[in-house]
């Protein structure tokens, strides 16, 4: 397992549906809303050059994120369970726009609803 150094993170992407609601498939350079990820592993933080403080990393493990589409290295990471490789995002803490709570699948739909008629 590939472990983050200072404030960066490794994420996971969340499975996103591929065909709108009539049954088109949406290809890979069309979509560019953020990205929603679960946090795979974290680094201990870093040290503010300016006066030397220690800032820890505020995220844990488990937790669900938003990041831009183009946020961070994409990296293939030998998974534990013996599945061979899964592609993982490393990225600096800064560039998660924020954590996602409650029910994010109405979310989804709602946020998709309001784009579509945008």
């Amino acid at each position: 397992m590939l472990n983050p150094l200072g404030d960066r993170v490794i994420i996971r992407r969340d499975e996103e549906e591929e065909k709108t609601e009539g049954g088109l498939f949406i290809p890979d350079t069309a979509k560019q809303p953020p990205i929603e990820a679960t946090v795979i592993a974290i680094g201990p933080g870093f040290r503010c050059p300016d006066n030397g403080i220690f800032i820890e990393t505020t995220l844990k493990p488990g937790q669900r994120v938003m990041a831009g589409p183009h946020a961070g290295i994409e990296v293939s990471i030998d998974v534990e369970d013996g599945n061979g490789k899964m592609k993982h995002i490393l990225l600096r803490e800064g560039e998660i726009l924020g954590t996602l709570d409650g029910n994010s699948e109405e979310k989804k739909a709602e946020a998709r609803k309001t784009h579509e008629t945008s």
